[in-house]
């Protein structure tokens, strides 16, 4: 995780405090992209050598205004830490969103949710915090039911796996028998 922190504060230190929202909405392309795309495959590449992945950041920078941070994405090519992309991304965006004000929550759930869903838990996360809420969506297949929220220093499991075993342990005297 360290390693992943070095880079994030590096990006902090060259981002324009004046463009900070603007700054924020390219990065969520640049992670978008990362998803949608080949990206991740073409950067773990071995065949693929340093000055045809430095072009693709070429290519990704100057169309998303992310200039600044070349020389950084650069210097993850160059230690063949690609694979941190991604996550330094994630981290960089949180890292930012917090000097906003803004709070960074990822809701987990097994099924997709409904727009009305999601927009009814963030606007009660942002009162009950006093903060924008941004968020990620995930589905994971291995819950049975239910979401998991994380944000930054909670948790908030909903999930059916956790309620039967609450109701299991209150069916059974729990911490008290």
């Amino acid at each position: 995780m360290s390693v992943i922190l070095n880079y994030v504060d590096l990006m902090i230190e060259k981002t324009d405090k004046k463009q900070i929202s603007y700054t924020i909405g390219n990065i969520e392309k640049f992670l978008e992209l990362i998803d949608n795309s080949n990206f991740n495959h073409f950067m773990d590449n071995k065949s693929n050598n340093k000055i045809l992945k430095k072009n693709l950041i070429d290519e990704i920078c100057g169309k998303l205004y992310l200039r600044e941070y070349k020389n950084i994405f650069y210097s993850i090519i160059d230690f063949n830490r690609t694979y941190y992309f991604n996550d330094i991304l994630l981290q960089f965006k949180k890292e930012i969103q917090k000097q906003l004000n803004h709070l960074f929550i990822t809701i987990t759930s097994a099924f997709a949710l409904e727009k009305t869903q999601v927009n009814k838990i963030v606007k009660s996360l942002s009162k009950q915090f006093n903060k924008k809420v941004d968020y990620n969506v995930v589905i994971d297949k291995e819950l049975i039911g239910g979401l998991i929220i994380n944000g930054d220093g909670f948790i908030i499991d909903k999930s059916y796996e956790t309620q039967l075993k609450s109701l299991s342990q209150e069916m059974l005297g729990g911490d008290n028998a």
